[in-house]
């Protein structure tokens, strides 16, 4: 059987859409007040090379808060037409990107990878925070403005804006549809909801079962059940026999992905 979450609009009324799109529907799953158990999860490969993408820019919250790619944030003359006073940058390496000095700029050294992020994140978050009660209009952007970027504005939605997890990712999804999390720093935030709020909103059975429909779109819902439970619930090895025997149906948009990496 299937169930749709819905969004809880207690806090942000004016943020949250009022639907829930069909790409948010997850798999029925018990749920209670604990936090989920990690799924052990293997460290991603990196990417093989670098595709050169478009400049994306997206609103997550109107005036206050954007997400992009790092090419979007070389868009200098277009974020001062737009006013952002602050930029993270999430990054492998230390950025040599460029900005005036009207800008505040913090940069956030991070790969994606299995990680505790919650031991790192404090002063991003902070950056953020501050940004926030200045009324300031921030961009967070990472390489592919994918993972993340995309973890660092969850954690501060559900931090700053009073928002639960499942609410934050229908917002943020719904808006920027590149958006990806990996599966360790989803389960961090799951944990961060836990800490916040005693409770959590979604599963991370949920999330990657989610994430095989955006994987492999054209295959039918019960086609994936049927496989997951096949695998004991092995996500991993759930995307990588798809891919082998349904590589016709592999979501493909000429950009890279980080859910992409284990094949």
């Amino acid at each position: 059987m299937e169930t749709k979450l819905k969004a809880n609009n207690e806090f942000h009324p004016q943020i949250i859409p009022q639907i829930v799109s069909p790409a948010m529907s997850f798999a029925a799953t018990s749920s209670d007040n604990t936090t989920p158990t990690p799924t052990p999860v293997p460290t991603p490969a990196p990417s093989r090379q670098k595709v050169p993408q478009p400049p994306v820019i997206t609103e997550i919250i109107p005036g206050r808060l954007w997400v992009s790619n790092v090419e979007g944030a070389m868009q200098t003359e277009r974020l001062a037409q737009m006013g952002i006073t602050h930029v993270l940058s999430a990054l492998r390496n230390m950025s040599q990107l460029n900005f005036p000095p009207s800008i505040h700029w913090m940069q956030f050294r991070l790969v994606d990878c299995a990680q505790d992020l919650t031991k790192l994140w404090d002063p991003p978050l902070k950056f953020l925070a501050d940004a926030a009660s200045a009324n300031g209009r921030v961009l967070v952007h990472c390489t592919a403005g994918m993972s993340r970027s995309i973890t660092l504005v969850l954690a501060h939605l559900m931090q700053c804006w009073r928002m639960h997890l499942l609410d934050a990712w229908i917002l943020v999804k719904t808006r920027h549809p590149l958006a990806s999390p990996i599966i360790p720093f989803f389960q961090l935030l799951i944990n961060f909801e836990q800490t916040l709020y005693g409770s959590t909103s979604i599963t991370i059975e949920q999330y990657q079962f989610q994430a095989l429909q955006w994987l492999f779109p054209s295959l039918p819902h019960n086609q994936l059940e049927q496989m997951v439970a096949q695998l004991q619930g092995d996500f991993l090895a759930a995307c990588r026999t798809l891919y082998q025997t349904h590589p016709e149906a592999f979501y493909q948009d000429g950009r890279p992905h980080s859910l992409f990496h284990p094949f």
